[in-house]
């Protein structure tokens, strides 16, 4: 039976003027070891995490879009009510702009417009808001466990991380006599 690797990991990065970012652990060690003389050589590792933070502070958000964009839906269709509604007694029942009635339909529509313009407001950029939250959450559980990427400059032809660690502690060793 073949070991897990961590292949899947997320490893956090950051650069020399604060910017963080997430990345593969390959990735990670070539930007670490980096030796061009045209790259940046500033990148300390921050943390390591499984992703899975992220993961579920995405998907319990879908529900809370979705109830969002439900209450957006009735208070649209409440504010076209109340248009369809000013409409009928101004044209139909051809009522005065001053009849008390028409007046209460306005003040109601002004209410329900604003209520709507509140939803859609909390629903704008809420994707970006999102991610943002999710990617500070993951990074601050991957703080909890920073470690170096291991060294992918040599293939090992298994993929089990704690063979792939024998083998190259055994190399080392050899090496070093």
């Amino acid at each position: 039976m073949e070991e897990k690797t961590d292949d899947g990991d997320l490893f956090f990065l950051e650069r020399g003027d604060g910017f963080v970012f997430a990345c593969s652990e390959r990735e990670a060690w070539n930007t670490l070891r980096s030796s061009s003389n045209w790259q940046r050589r500033d990148f300390k590792i921050v943390g390591v995490s499984d992703g899975k933070t992220y993961q579920e502070k995405i998907n319990r958000s879908r529900s809370k879009k979705i109830e969002i964009e439900k209450q957006l839906k009735v208070l649209q269709e409440k504010l076209d009510r109340y248009i369809s509604t000013e409409d009928s007694l101004l044209y139909d029942d051809l009522l005065e702009e001053t009849d008390p009635k028409v007046k209460r339909v306005r003040e109601l529509r002004e209410v329900a417009k604003k209520e709507l313009e509140g939803v859609q407001t909390q629903l704008q950029n809420f994707s970006q808001k999102l991610v943002t939250g999710a990617f500070n959450e993951e990074l601050e559980k991957a703080k909890l466990t920073p470690r170096q990427p291991r060294n992918f400059d040599i293939e090992i032809g298994s993929s089990s991380s704690s063979k792939r660690e024998e083998i190259l502690a055994m190399m080392g060793k050899r090496v070093r006599k």
